[in-house]
């Protein structure tokens, strides 16, 4: 782990080819958000020697995990993958077993030449022992500072660029860390607080998460992990804006070319900034790590975000446990929906750009009335969001709108003017100004999240949501099936609009019971039944 700003060779030790440990093999393996409906095996490389060491499988969207060889046959092995599931109410998914075979091809990217940059590690030290690493600062003007360790790993199959550059022809080719805070409260997923981001330099070759080829301090080797202690993280003088980072570079080009340092006050300004409110309201904290990286191919840059929640007060975060993991290589929308069960979330791949994810839940608030909570994340789409927009049928009444975004600070040029929202024509619909008009306009940018909410007095159904895009290109706008209002007032359990209660609505409840149907509503529904009036 670093204490300075002052380059540092290798560690001692023999560099060896990289097989993933066996603790590796289970965290990208295994996971119960429906996130990983999308993850199906493509192919298959065996990496140990013969009868024995791993097996490394490359998913659908580009990602490597290994397998450990307990229970292998030489020529193939029981691998656990996810299938998908289609549900009425987004994508969930399925646990089964699949055989394949221990050197197959299916198509997809070569395994070999490239580097894949994870976090493995949210606020814990270098040694891996679970011990916290978390700073705090002090506090101006209500806001509080803080920062967090974080640790990377690099487990492609080629080191990772690793320049402490700013200037001339390899400035920008590192990678750049960004600090986020976010609270469930009341079944409310909002982001409270981020960084400017830390720029990296002189990667050490550490050696907790697999068997490290150690490089030199310009890259990160094969296997190799790297750690920022909380102090780095926070040194404000390897802080820089988010506004001069493309998330999404070509290939190997830089990701930056400019390079700012904080404005405002000395003891919060460029650090994790979290308002006193926010840290008093309470519920449950999670703390996000995320890197952007340059040199990554596209279908390997969606795991570069891992969370960990925390203990969040005025002077001070913690884990929840000792020895706490984080969960890794998922971006931190994943809480929301494995700490409420009526949380579902989506993925949605911006063409040629990044990646967003939406988050929606529905909760029958009794009387007819029903709550509708929308959170979307930017990941890592320089693209970004301008519009977020639902149907919204004649004779609907929706009340108690509501939007929440996160603060931008210490110099950001961008304007944090909260969306309005307008209802009628057929939708409810939040948006800020376009690019042409405003190119710093508080369009969800990446590396945050905001908030969209309302009540309404019609049960929830599969509806189109619009998702407009803030910079030019084609598509202007992504359309996704989400929860929403029912269009029927005379019969709100026609959940179909086909003039009728029936099968095809009970189905639909059934098939979403507990998120966010209950007894209750089947109840109400039975009660229906039949022709509309």
């Amino acid at each position: 782990m670093r204490t300075s700003h002052t380059p540092q060779g290798p560690p001692s030790g023999t560099p060896g080819r990289f097989w993933p440990n066996a603790s590796d093999s289970g965290k990208e393996g295994v996971s119960t958000g429906p996130d990983w409906a999308y993850l199906l095996v493509l192919e298959t490389e065996k990496l140990g020697p013969p009868g024995g060491g791993y097996q490394r499988v490359v998913a659908g969207d580009g990602r490597q995990f290994t397998q450990t060889p307990k229970g292998e046959e030489k020529h193939g092995m029981n691998i656990r993958v996810f299938l998908t599931v289609a549900g009425l109410a987004g994508t969930v998914a399925g646990i089964g077993q699949m055989q394949v075979a221990a050197e197959s091809r299916r198509g997809g990217a070569p395994l070999g030449g490239v580097p894949d940059v994870a976090v493995s590690r949210v606020g814990l030290g270098s040694s891996g022992n679970g011990t916290d690493s978390f700073a705090y600062y002090g506090s101006f003007g209500g806001i509080r500072a803080f920062a967090m360790a974080s640790t990377s790993c690099n487990v492609g199959t080629a080191v990772a660029e690793w320049i402490n550059s700013h200037s001339g022809a390899s400035a920008g080719k590192h990678p750049v860390i960004a600090q986020n805070m976010y609270r469930l409260l009341d079944g409310r997923f909002e982001q409270i607080g981020m960084s400017w981001l830390k720029h990296s330099f002189c990667a050490v070759s550490e050696p907790t998460c697999g068997v490290c080829q150690a490089t030199n301090c310009s890259t990160l080797g094969i296997g190799c992990a790297d750690t920022y202690s909380a102090s780095l993280n926070g040194n404000q003088g390897s802080l820089g804006p988010r506004s001069e980072i493309n998330p999404w570079p070509a290939v190997g080009v830089a990701t930056h070319t400019t390079y700012s340092a904080p404005t405002g006050n000395a003891t919060i300004s460029g650090r994790l900034q979290i308002r006193d409110v926010d840290i008093n309201a309470g519920g449950q904290n999670f703390a996000e790590i995320q890197y952007v990286t340059h040199d990554e191919p596209f279908a390997l840059r969606h795991n570069n975000a891992s969370w960990r929640e925390v203990n969040l007060s005025l002077t001070l975060i913690t884990g929840v446990g000792a020895g706490q993991a984080s969960v890794i290589r998922e971006p931190v929308l994943t809480a929301w929906a494995l700490n409420d069960p009526g949380a579902l979330f989506l993925k949605i791949d911006v063409p040629d750009d990044g990646r967003l994810y939406l988050g929606y839940k529905a909760t029958d608030l009794g009387g007819g009335m029903w709550h509708y909570e929308y959170a979307l994340q930017n990941l890592n789409s320089d693209r970004a969001a301008r519009l977020f927009s639902l149907p919204i049928a004649a004779g609907v009444t929706v009340t108690n709108t509501g939007f929440h975004d996160v603060d931008y600070h210490s110099g950001e040029p961008y304007d944090g003017t909260d969306w309005p929202v307008a209802v009628g024509g057929g939708l409810v619909e939040w948006s800020t100004q376009t690019e042409s008009v405003n190119p710093n306009a508080n369009a969800v940018r990446w590396g945050s999240l905001y908030n969209f909410r309302f009540d309404a007095d019609r049960p929830p159904v599969n509806v189109s949501a619009t998702i407009g895009l803030f910079t030019s290109g084609t598509p202007t706008d992504l359309t996704v099936q989400i929860l929403g209002p029912s269009a029927s007032a005379a019969c709100p359990w026609d959940l179909d609009g086909d003039g009728a209660v029936a099968v095809p609505d009970l189905l639909f409840v059934l098939a979403n019971w507990g998120a966010p149907y209950d007894v209750p509503d089947l109840l109400a529904l039975l009660n229906d039944w039949g022709a509309c009036p």
